[in-house]
Order: C-alpha cells, then structure tokens, then sequence
C-alpha cells in the first residue's frame, strides 16, 4: 500500500509545482501589463507627459515585476531551503504572501508616480511631436483620416481577435 502511495504523491506535487509555474507566469504577466497600461492610458489624456517619463516608468515597473517574480519563484517550486517559505512577518514573506493584485496596484501607482515625476522634471515634448497623439491635438482632419483608414472589415477582425485573447485568457484561468 505504501508503495502505491509515494508514486501518487509524487504525480500530486509535480502537479502542484506545474500549477505553481503556471500561476506565477499569469501573475507576472498582470503586473507587467498595468505597466505598459499606465504608459498608454496617461500618454493620451496628459501632453505634458514624454517618452523619458514613460520609459522610467517601464523600467521601474519592469523591475518590481522581476522583484516579484524572483521572491515568488523558490518559494512556488519549493527549491531548497525555500520550502517553507520566508520567516513570517518578513518583508520577504510579505512581498510573496501579498495578492498578486494588490501587487499589480502597487507597481501601477508606482509607474504612474514616476512616469509623471520624470515628464515633469524633463523637458516637454514638443507641439509637433504631439500632433494627432493626444486627445486635445487630434484635428477634425486626422478624424477623418483616421475614420477614412478602416473599414467594416477590419472591425470584425478586431472582434475576433478580442474574442480569441478573451478565449485564451479563459483557457488558462487556472
């Protein structure tokens, strides 16, 4: 019986250690993604912001997102003297025990405070540079150039390809 037991258990932790890998690359993947969201979201409603800023903020987030990763990773794959995990009440353990979400707020605040930090503390792009990019420079003729660019056509593909990313997202929910 014994015998039985050990092979079971051993297919149950490979498992585990699968969903563990599994779960830490989604979650990485989160916090990257409110990175380059905070570039994009800010970069088209603010002018004043520029490409030194959100560069920084790329950096500063892609950094915490590595953190992360890197405090998660040996605790998820038990290696050697992470097994355990981290001594309770440790920054350590509190960085691998914080939800990943929460997680993914923290780098997003963070990349917006020093995108916003740099743009202002540099020099601001100029009017040119910022022609048709921002919501306040697009003229009534880049609407039209814009509107005239696409067709019926290239709506439906845009929904399927939302449709297949929503589908792979569902698929790997884990």
């Amino acid at each position: 019986m014994e015998q039985q037991l050990e092979p079971l258990s051993q297919q149950a932790l490979q498992h585990h250690h699968q969903h563990s890998r599994r779960r830490n690359h989604k979650q990485c993947l989160a916090q990257l993604q409110c990175v380059a969201a905070s570039d994009a979201v800010f970069g088209i409603f603010n002018r004043r912001l520029n490409s030194k800023g959100c560069l920084a903020a790329l950096i500063v987030g892609f950094v915490l997102g590595v953190f992360r990763l890197a405090v998660d990773t040996p605790v998820s794959l038990h290696l050697r003297g992470f097994a355990d995990g981290y001594a309770p009440g440790s920054f350590l353990w509190i960085v691998n025990n914080l939800y990943f979400q929460y997680y993914s707020l923290f780098i997003f605040v963070v990349s917006v405070v020093v995108m916003v930090a740099v743009s202002y503390a540099t020099a601001p792009p100029s009017s040119e540079q910022l022609a048709g990019l921002t919501y306040s420079t697009v003229t009534v003729e880049d609407r039209a150039q814009s509107r005239g660019s696409w067709s019926r056509r290239d709506v439906l593909a845009s929904g399927v390809v939302l449709l297949l990313i929503l589908a792979v997202y569902l698929y790997f929910r884990g």
